[in-house]
């Protein structure tokens, strides 16, 4: 007789929570949250320094590979560069992420209200997660209007009833827009209400508060960070919650152009003209006079802190850094 079975169903409630809480208590003991980090696919450094390499895969617990794009007949096309970064950062024992956009709004929207296509692409999907080895199915569908939210989750539902055959992998992941004070237009597709229960993971973009379609301003602020988590949190389990935090920010000049700031730039400029810590806790300087005059909003390594804290504040499982190269 198999001596498991005579374990009490409530003895292995106490075992199954006990381990839960060493494995929350691991996340948190080095003082340090995980980090998600995004690698843009077709960014070809990665491939020509060897010492780059190692260095991202000893700073991050998880890179999210750019590139795979599924068409309007559900098909996914992945560049031979994000197949081999996949391919790479697997070979060294890094959890990896196959970030995965539909090529338009217009093939998402297609696909989408196709019950064929939809079971196509997450067939197709998650054929492609496996042959790359990737640990995690991340998902960055944007700016479809709320009314696909409900075709939305039965992509999902498809996609979660491929990955339950083999044992719950790959892992489900998207990345959502924040609610709060964000276009709602955007927002509204990703109803978590809806698609919660197909996800293993969340990411939470706060960033883009302020972006090229808006008044200068801040790229992130760390109050609107903690009131668009809470939100969430009323949907999402803080376990399965990684917050996204911006490596970059916005120049914006007097005749209205808007330029993306890395923040190794951002650093780098703030100390030649004199920077402030705004109160949204990102950097802010300006340069130039008159019509010439162009002000910054850039996250830095102190805000990103800031978002860690709010992060660990909240218990959420990690901080998810948009994007690797950019960051001082």
């Amino acid at each position: 007789m198999n001596p498991v079975k005579k374990i009490k169903p409530c003895y292995c409630t106490i075992v199954i929570a006990a381990v839960l809480v060493v494995c929350a208590a691991d996340a948190f003991s080095d003082g340090r949250l995980p980090r998600w980090g995004y690698i843009v696919g077709s960014d070809t450094r990665h491939n020509d320094n060897p010492d780059y390499i190692q260095r991202i895969a000893r700073q991050y617990d998880m890179v999210a590979v750019t590139g795979c794009a599924i068409d309007e007949r559900g098909g996914v096309r992945c560049p031979w560069r994000t197949e081999k970064k996949l391919k790479m950062f697997a070979s060294m024992g890094v959890e990896t992420s196959m970030v995965a956009t539909f090529t338009s709004v217009r093939a998402g929207e297609r696909l989408l209200r196709s019950p064929e296509l939809r079971r196509a692409a997450a067939r197709a999907l998650y054929d492609t997660a496996v042959a790359l080895r990737a640990r995690d199915i991340h998902c960055d569908f944007e700016y479809l209007a709320p009314s696909y939210a409900a075709d939305l989750a039965l992509f999902f539902r498809e996609l979660r009833s491929l990955t339950q055959r083999n044992r719950g992998s790959p892992a489900i992941s998207m990345a959502v827009f924040p609610a709060i004070d964000f276009p709602g237009e955007w927002s509204g597709f990703h109803d978590l209400a809806k698609l919660s229960p197909f996800l293993d993971r969340v990411v939470l973009m706060c960033y883009d508060y302020h972006r090229k379609d808006t008044q200068p301003g801040p790229v992130t602020d760390v109050a609107w960070a903690e009131r668009n988590i809470e939100d969430v949190l009323t949907r999402v389990p803080p376990e399965r919650l990684w917050l996204g935090v911006p490596a970059y920010g916005y120049a914006w000049n007097a005749s209205g152009g808007v330029a993306v700031v890395s923040s190794r730039h951002a650093v780098r400029q703030a100390k030649k003209y004199g920077a402030r810590r705004h109160r949204s806790g990102t950097l802010y300087y300006e340069y130039g006079s008159g019509v010439d005059t162009v002000r910054v909003f850039a996250a830095d390594a102190e805000t990103r802190k800031m978002l860690e804290e709010i992060a660990r504040k909240h218990r959420l499982r990690g901080t998810a850094l948009w994007r690797i190269g950019l960051e001082e």
